[in-house]
This record gives structure tokens, C-alpha cells and sequence, in this order.
């Protein structure tokens, strides 16, 4: 935890992890750095766009990490600690993904069993439930984002 300079003045005995960060390969003094911080300062440092760390440019990114388990496709726990049966994310049946029989098939199309199980029309079903564009992922996502700190 240190001062991170912004725009506004500086941000002093701001908490903060740095959760990611990464250099622009063409110009050294650009980088990318992921921060979990206060929603108040992440919503400033958001509007500002970039920041300055050790007098280095560093743009903001506003990113959630949503969990997701990989046997049943439901959300916030992963399949180590899973107790449900497991769910195809291809075709949305009872059975693992990898044992998926469907996707093999030429005129396969998949359905995602999140979207399905929220009740929308049959076609907005056609993605796999590891999409991240699908709409229950984009409603899971929306959610944590406004309940991150």
C-alpha cells in the first residue's frame, strides 16, 4: 500500500493489492496494472483513466473476475468444492463436458444452460455456458462489479 498520483491530487494511505501487471512491449514507460482498492477511489481512478506508479504511465481497467464451476456451470464456487451433478456446458445435459457426444455432431448447436435455466427465448441459448458474452455471464458480472470493493 503507498500514494498513487492522480489527477485529483494525491491518494495517500490508499490500501490497495496489485492484482496484475504488465508492460507495453513497444514503449517501456506504458503498462497495464490490475489494483483491488476502495470503490471510491476505483470509481476515480476509472473516470481518470490512467495513473502514474514510480513515474510510470499505467492505464486503468476496470475488470471483475467471475467464478465459475466447471461441472455443474452454476456460479460463485468452483468445481473443487461442487456437490451438484455435472452439467454439460456444450449442450446443457447431465453429463461432463468432456464426455459431450453432441459437439462432435456436424449440425451441432450449443445451448447454454445458464441462460436456459434464467428462462430466456431459445434463441439466445445458442452459446456455450463458458461464453463470457452470453447474457448470464454478463448479468453475474454486472452484479459482482457493483458489489466489488
Amino acid at each position: 500500500s503507498s500514494g498513487i498520483n492522480a489527477e485529483y491530487g494525491e491518494l495517500q494511505n490508499v490500501h490497495f493489492d496489485v492484482v496484475a501487471f504488465k508492460r507495453n512491449y513497444h514503449n517501456s514507460q506504458l503498462c497495464t496494472i490490475g489494483l483491488r482498492l476502495p470503490a471510491e477511489v476505483k470509481r476515480l481512478l476509472i473516470k481518470q483513466g490512467v495513473v502514474y506508479v514510480s513515474n510510470t504511465i499505467c492505464k486503468v481497467v476496470d475488470r471483475v473476475h467471475v467464478i465459475q464451476c466447471f461441472n455443474c456451470q452454476e456460479f460463485y464456487h468452483t468445481q473443487k468444492d461442487c456437490t451438484k451433478k455435472a452439467v454439460c456446458k456444450h449442450c446443457s445435459m447431465e453429463h461432463s463436458s468432456r464426455d459431450c457426444m453432441e459437439v462432435s455432431k456436424t449440425n451441432f448447436i450449443p445451448t447454454c444452460v445458464n441462460c436456459k435455466k434464467s428462462g430466456l427465448n431459445s434463441g439466445l441459448l445458442k452459446h456455450t455456458a463458458s461464453d463470457y458474452q452470453y447474457p448470464s455471464y454478463k448479468t453475474v458480472m454486472q452484479t459482482m462489479a457493483s458489489n466489488s470493493v
